[in-house]
């Protein structure tokens, strides 16, 4: 359930989707139980075209609309508000009702002539009455839903522990979110401390034009870590051997920090994995080659722990 729980946090869009191809079916078979319809008449086809027109259409689609207009009008005020709310009801709206009409009669079944001729005929109607109701209902959500509850930007950059990187390289890329690229350097730079001199993977969870920083390590740094080598200069010391040596009770540890990202079964299965990283970077474990390990595992020579 963890594994799940990193998944969906790493990936908000999904989360959404989840949620809408719940929402809209659940609203359908509500609606189609207020209008008198007994269990066995319900119309469990078109509660499945809310399933699939709310997770994968709707979701995506409002996900890139509220991240674009969170650039836009990064704050939380009135007037940040109404300027979401009524772009949202010239350009988003119009597009999602069309998308709607047309999409749904396709899952109908019916041809593409008789879906255009659906938008034609309720586009124009169905608006009129959205703009005499959402624009306020966007407004207050804009100004009053908290940024915890708001869709973040999510960014992951690689860089050297505990260094300064270069601001031209992070310019493009956090620039046109309206962060400043030597804040978020040297923020950066103080949140990996504990990994100088080590190639990692760092996570920006930004909203509101405040970045978040975290650490994502890979095995493979998690390895060089734990051999606790001492610092070089890398711009002096070319083609490093990292030949040191590690416990297996340093592999578990690793391996339980991977393993929300592990595909694999059981923790003695992240162990493998974390065993092959270690072949690679041409470490030993107990003075022994990674390999051998590994098969002691497979003949069950060595015991891991379940979890």
């Amino acid at each position: 359930m963890s594994a799940f729980a990193q998944w969906i946090k790493r990936y908000p869009v999904v989360r959404g989707m989840i949620t809408y191809s719940l929402l809209w079916p659940t609203g359908c078979l509500i609606q189609q139980k207020l209008s008198g319809k007994k269990l066995n008449e319900i119309d469990w086809h078109k509660c499945w075209r809310f399933f699939f027109y709310g997770g994968f259409i709707v979701a995506p689609s409002l996900y890139c609309w509220i991240r674009v207009a969170s650039i836009m009008w990064p704050q939380q005020n009135l007037k940040s508000a109404i300027a979401k709310a009524l772009t949202e009801q010239i350009s988003y709206t119009p597009m999602a009702m069309t998308a709607f009409y047309f999409s749904m009669s396709l899952l109908e079944s019916k041809t593409v002539e008789e879906s255009l001729n659906e938008v034609r005929v309720k586009l124009f109607p169905t608006y009129k009455v959205a703009l005499c109701i959402w624009p306020f209902i966007q407004t207050f959500n804009f100004s009053v839903v908290p940024e915890k509850n708001r869709v973040p930007f999510v960014m992951y950059l690689r860089c050297v522990g505990g260094e300064v990187g270069a601001t031209s390289s992070l310019a493009p890329k956090i620039g046109p979110l309206g962060l400043s690229p030597k804040k978020i350097g040297d923020d950066i730079a103080k949140a990996t401390g504990d990994w100088k001199g080590l190639k990692i993977t760092v996570c920006l969870t930004i909203q509101n034009r405040q970045a978040a920083i975290s650490v994502v390590p890979s095995a493979a740094s998690l390895i060089v870590k734990a051999l606790k080598e001492p610092p070089r200069d890398r711009k002096k010391v070319k083609n490093i051997k990292h030949n040191g040596n590690i416990t297996f009770d340093e592999v578990i540890n690793i391996a339980r920090v991977m393993r929300p990202r592990s595909m694999a079964r059981e923790l003695s299965g992240t162990c493998k994995e974390v065993l092959g990283t270690a072949q690679s970077v041409g470490c030993t474990i107990d003075g022994r080659s990674p390999h051998d390990v590994i098969e002691d595992i497979s003949s069950g020579a060595i015991e891991v722990p379940s979890e």
